[in-house]
């Protein structure tokens, strides 16, 4: 965290440009963000969704990025002003060295000021010409015109003596060298860059409905929307490859500029796919297109991630590295989670943290979205199919192979056939190993794997053996066709290569904290997974290098593990942690939340694992959603623990029929499954909204549970039944609980595994009240929930709306007198 001096800290201002007038809740948040960003705290800050929290977070940080713009102007002026009083001052003062050690001091300051001011002037000059290099209508269409005969011209140009014959797979007898992401960037200074806004949510759609909130506002920043290069990539020939990592590496290569030919190869649905290599750079890469390009990012022209996809086509410009270019000099940056909290994804894009606000977005999980980022796994089918693969390859091309390459690939089979070993070794079944050992087991460090996989990387290898697999596996899906057994057949056409890659790339980022586990799929198939134990160790240099960090959420509760991320992990002080959680806008008649532990007849609900298949407890079940169907309008959904216990549930109505027939009379009811989501969710959409209404069965940590808006009709109630607790016998749950217990605290381990449960509860009650006039009521159906401790952790909105209810007559009386004036 960096922190400027005393003098120079800004005031919290009256005003954040809010462009309604502000709930007090909205008012006290972007007060506490605009402290934490002033102050530069880390920030975990609970918002409930409905609060408008995402346009309160983008009024604060953006007032506070123009007050800190206006200041790095003011204070080189003021700072020179104090110098010269001192320096009046020191005449005839007989405390003359005192007043001098201060000027000396603000000299330091001044320089450093000037810096800051120079750095500012050079930006805005560079904005000033991107705004005089904004296109109109008739300048697209000359641009497009003129580009597109230069394209066509230097494509006609270069298709003369192209040997067809080339083998598009085969490796090269001689030494290749291709670019590396870090060669596009050939300035030996620092780049230039402004001081940003870093925002970072889980998916693009978020991150585009950001851009609707900013609409809003009178705010009008640079912006730049960071997407992957298969997501930005307008050259059809690389974009219709489908594989990310195959995308990768042949714009790399294009980039090149390698002579080669086209190649088509039936991929497993039997359709042509082409590989084409380009004997010119990639036509969309010309750096004079891209900076123009780059420019109508700069001045907001280029704000909508389909008008900037339409400029690049039309203009030939590649949009990925226009983004880039136009990244360092944007105000705010939107960003999804994998590329801000991945060290590499980071340097590929040169996003720079340095000073800069970091906004986290839905940030209740963020350390098992950092697990999640960082986890790779493979299974023995997968890496059996890989073993195949390096033998067919390597037989199919051994004269073509220099010496050098030659001793490479047997050395990468050797190591890749121990690891296939390992997994058939039954004594490391359900196991886990240090990433050392694997790696000292498998001979992968003896015998350098890492530099054999750099040495593929520039030989374009992985490449190669992907098209090599895809090409022969479609003879074997024709084979299979014949034989009339054609889903095995394309099951097998499934490509191992970057899966393969993606695993062994994950050993450059282990170290200590880092495990391998083995674990049973099944009878016959062993997978290996490498995970961290200790995710916040990757929010080390985020704290360190950012300005603030804000983690903001609907529902951040529990906090314990984030604390002692910050605290034990990254040594932050207490004092440099801002806690906040504010109420709900909606007032205390628009929302109720009752528990009961047991069904209308009596039977209790208490739904552990143990007791997930007991008749009597589902029955009573489905007895107390009759009930609540009966009394609550339109639409409900139910969240289940898990799918097992959805299909548990779902069996026991469909076997009997007395009760289904009793439930569908009340509701139309719909279950989630783990296809179909878009479809299941219309059919629940319509019949919600209709008299009778419908009841909607879902899973927590599910598509439902996360991200999807039942406001109003759609979610009158939610019911959560049971707690979502995770497999204590998982090996990963276990050994991350193991690790806690020895490395933090004896009760840390259990603290882990509520806080997993709680943030999963949590997310699917925040599926309630979605607006300042929704209204709702929330079920919380286990015994269980009738415990203080569990209480607790639910969200302070939920917590002091919370109605004591001693039989189930109270649940559906409160819901009668909650709705009786409302519909």
């Amino acid at each position: 965290m960096n922190t400027d001096s005393a003098h120079n800290y800004i005031p919290l201002p009256d005003d954040f440009s809010f462009p309604y007038q502000p709930y007090s809740i909205q008012n006290d948040l972007m007060k506490e963000i605009f402290e934490c960003c002033e102050k530069g705290k880390v920030g975990i800050l609970e918002s409930p969704t409905g609060t408008g929290k995402s346009l309160s977070t983008l009024c604060s940080v953006l007032t506070w990025l123009r007050l800190k713009k206006l200041q790095i102007d003011d204070n080189g002026k003021e700072l020179e002003k104090k110098i010269k009083m001192l320096e009046e001052a020191a005449k005839n003062n007989s405390n003359w060295i005192e007043i001098m050690k201060e000027r000396h001091n603000l000299m330091k300051e001044s320089e450093t000021a000037f810096e800051k001011q120079e750095k500012m002037r050079r930006v805005n000059e560079i904005i000033k010409k991107s705004k005089e290099n904004r296109w109109s209508k008739s300048q697209l269409k000359e641009k497009e015109n003129i580009r597109k005969r230069k394209v066509t011209e230097n494509i006609e140009r270069n298709d003369e003596g192209i040997d067809s014959d080339d083998d598009e797979f085969a490796p090269k007898s001689e030494e290749i060298n291709f670019l590396s992401e870090k060669d596009f960037f050939t300035e030996k200074e620092e780049p230039i860059r402004t001081i940003q806004i870093i925002y970072a949510s889980r998916t693009h759609s978020q991150l585009v409905q950001l851009l609707d909130e900013l609409a809003k506002t009178k705010f009008e920043p640079n912006v730049a929307l960071l997407r992957s290069r298969a997501m930005l990539c307008v050259n059809d020939d690389v974009s219709s490859l489908g594989n990310v990592s195959l995308i990768n590496e042949k714009c790399n290569e294009l980039m090149n500029n390698k002579n080669s030919t086209s190649k088509k190869y039936k991929n497993s649905s039997e359709d042509l796919t082409n590989i084409k290599k380009s004997n010119c750079k990639c036509p969309y890469s010309s750096q004079k297109a891209i900076e123009d390009l780059a420019d109508q990012i700069l001045n907001r022209e280029g704000l909508d991630p389909e008008v900037l996809l339409s400029f690049g086509r039309k203009n030939y410009a590649c949009p990925y590295f226009a983004t880039r270019k136009a990244a360092g000099l944007c105000d705010l940056v939107l960003t999804p989670y994998n590329i801000l909290l991945n060290q590499r994804a980071r340097e590929v894009w040169n996003l720079s943290l340095k000073d800069s606000i970091i906004v986290i977005d839905e940030a209740h999980n963020l350390l098992e979205t950092i697990s999640y980022i960082y986890s790779t796994e493979i299974d023995q089918k997968i890496l059996l199919s890989f073993v195949s693969l390096l033998r067919d390859y390597f037989d199919h091309y051994e004269k073509r192979f220099n010496l050098k390459t030659k001793q490479q690939f047997r050395v990468f089979k050797k190591i890749v056939g121990n690891m296939y070993n390992m997994l058939n070794n039954k004594e490391i079944s359900n196991n886990t190993m240090t990433t050392t050992k694997f790696l000292y087991d498998s001979e992968a460090l003896d015998l350098n794997l890492f530099k054999i996989m750099s040495s593929f990387d520039d030989s374009q290898l992985w490449r190669k053996l992907h098209g090599f697999y895809l090409t022969n596996a479609s003879k074997r899906v024709h084979i299979k066709n014949n034989e009339k057994n054609p889903n095995k057949g394309i099951q097998e056409s499934v490509s191992p290569v970057y899966i393969i890659k993606t695993f062994l790339e994950s050993f450059l980022e282990s170290h200590d904290d880092s495990l391998i586990a083995f674990e049973n799929i099944d009878v016959n198939i062993k997978k290996v997974k490498f995970f961290l134990l200790n995710p916040a160790e990757k929010l080390k240099q985020i704290v360190k290098e950012s300005k603030a960090l804000l983690l903001i959420g609907g529902t951040m509760k529990p906090i314990d593990q984030l604390l002692d991320a910050f605290k034990r992990v990254c040594s932050i002080s207490n004092e440099t942690i801002a806690t906040f959680s504010c109420n709900h806008v909606v007032d205390k008649n628009q929302l109720i939340v009752m528990v009961s532990g047991s069904s209308p007849s009596g039977v209790p609900l208490n739904f552990t694992f143990e007791e997930r298949n007991n008749v009597e407890m589902l029955k009573g079940l489905v007895e107390s959603i009759i009930e609540i169907a009966s009394v609550v309008p339109n639409g409900i959904v139910a969240f289940f623990p898990s799918y097992t216990c959805l299909e548990i549930f779902k069996n026991l109505l469909n076997n009997n029929k007395e009760l289904q027939e009793k439930l569908g009379n009340t509701k139309e009811i719909f279950y989630e499954s783990k296809e179909n989501v878009t479809f299941i969710w219309n059919k629940y959409t319509s019949k919600a909204l209709s008299q009778k209404g419908a009841i909607l069965f879902g899973v927590v940590g599910g598509k439902l549970s996360e991200g999807i808006n039942f406001a109003d009709k759609l979610g009158r109630s939610v019911i959560m039944i049971g707690l979502p607790f995770p497999n204590k016998n998982s090996i990963e749950i276990s050994a991350k609980m193991n690790y806690l217990e020895k490395s933090v605290s004896p009760s840390a381990g259990i603290s882990f595994y509520n806080s997993l449960c709680m943030h999963a509860v949590n997310q699917g009650i925040g599926r309630a009240i979605r607006h300042r006039n929704d209204y709702s009521t929330i079920i919380l159906l286990d015994r269980r929930y009738q415990n203080e401790s569990i209480q607790k952790q639910l969200p302070n909105w939920i917590v002091d709306k919370i109605i004591k209810c001693e039989t189930f007559k109270d649940i559906t009386d409160n819901c009668t007198s909650f709705f009786k004036n409302k519909i």
